[in-house]
This record gives C-alpha cells, structure tokens and sequence, in this order.
C-alpha cells in the first residue's frame, strides 16, 4: 500500500490524484501479473473514469471506493486504508477539542 494515501498533510485533490495513480499502478500490475483480465481492465478504467472527477468531498471518496472495492476486490485495501484514515483523523480531531476546552477551562480559572 503506498503510504503516501494515508498522508495527512496532503490537500484532499492531491489525495484523489494519488489514488487515481494508484488505480492505474494496481491496474496495470493486476492486467500484466494476470490477476486481471485485460477485459476487466476496461470495466475498470471506465469505472473509474466515469466517477473520479466527480468526487469533491470526503464522503463521495468512500462512497466512491466501497463500489470499487465491491465490485473489485483488488480494491478493497483501498478502501481499508480510507475508512481507517477517516477514523483516525475524527480521533484526533476530538483529542484537540478536548484540549482546547482543558486550556479554555484553564484560562477561565486565572
């Protein structure tokens, strides 16, 4: 799995654009490895370029990598990876709530 997908940092269009890559990579592997047959291999790409410039939000990114995946299961590690980053970044999200009404609660005390 390319770690770069998982990278917080990166602006949500940079991530989309790195999962477009990683589509064509896994692919092209699956087609020349033989794990996919050169017909399924247009299935997919028109799939996926039917749908890819669609998605403006996280929410249509999952949408959009459950059908993948459920449609392809050489897919569903991406959309493994998704649903965990999601999960961590709410986490996170709440561990900064949660100082910053510590520190407001501190201040209010001074």
């Amino acid at each position: 799995m390319d770690p770069n997908l998982i990278n917080a940092g990166k602006t949500f269009e940079q991530r989309v654009s790195d999962m477009e890559a990683q589509f064509l990579r896994m692919l092209l592997e699956g087609i020349k490895g033989g794990t996919i047959k050169f017909e399924d291999g247009q299935k997919i790409a028109r799939f996926v370029l039917s749908r890819i410039d669609d998605i403006k939000n996280q929410s249509q990114l999952v949408v959009f990598l459950h059908d993948l995946s459920e449609k392809w299961e050489i897919f569903a590690q991406l959309y493994k990876v998704e649903t965990v980053r999601i999960t961590e970044i709410g986490t996170q999200e709440k561990k900064l709530d949660e100082i910053k009404s510590q520190l407001l609660q501190f201040n209010q005390i001074k």
